[in-house]
């Protein structure tokens, strides 16, 4: 429906955005709520034509505003949590969070905090604004002690954790089986001197 107001709702009687789409049904059923089709009859051609704006009209820098805005009433205690994805000034996507809270009011802040951005040219900053100075694309920082990565396999054989490559291919990797560790390297050996055979 539309309200004399001009705002579209579907599936609600009210509602304080331009567009409402709710589907609240209980027991909860597995619903899609919109579905959108690129192409024109299974073609690829115009996808590039084809797409979702969502705009900041807004031209101060200094004023950012979120793209799309994450709201979770799922806790004990009736507080909300909050996420939202930001466009930042300088071509940059901003993942940001809260601590949960009480409902905040539309047309307010939500209070969300930077997590994670990714920069206009494609360094990835987690819990950091990501920089140039050492040319790294994935860069994070620790907060109160805790570490900066962790990475798990669920399997106690022998697995790998990490492997490097280059165009030449796998040139080492770190592996973990059981209890041990293992840092394994390649080895060129063009790279060695005094080559004698093993006798």
């Amino acid at each position: 429906q539309i309200d004399s107001d001009g705002r579209a709702i579907v599936g609600d009687t009210s509602s304080d955005a331009k567009l409402k789409v709710s589907a609240t049904e209980y027991p909860e059923n597995t619903e899609l709520i919109a579905h959108y089709i690129c192409g024109a009859n299974g073609s690829t051609s115009y996808l590039a034509n084809k797409y979702f704006l969502i705009e900041n009209s807004f031209t101060g820098a200094a004023y950012p505003s979120p793209m799309l805005v994450f709201k979770n009433n799922a806790s004990a205690s009736n507080n909300k949590f909050y996420s939202a994805i930001y466009a930042d000034a300088a071509g940059g996507i901003s993942f940001e969070t809260a601590a949960a809270q009480a409902s905040v009011a539309v047309g307010t802040t939500i209070g969300t905090s930077q997590k994670m951005l990714i920069n206009n040219d494609g360094r990835v900053g987690i819990s950091k604004t990501p920089t140039s100075t050492y040319n790294s694309t994935l860069q994070s920082e620790t907060h109160d002690g805790s570490n900066v990565l962790e990475l798990n396999q669920t399997a106690t054989t022998n697995r790998y954790f990490a492997i490097f490559t280059n165009p030449n291919g796998a040139i080492g990797s770190i592996q973990g089986s059981g209890t041990t560790t293992s840092y394994v390297t390649s080895s060129d050996y063009r790279l060695k001197e005094n080559v004698v055979e093993m006798t």
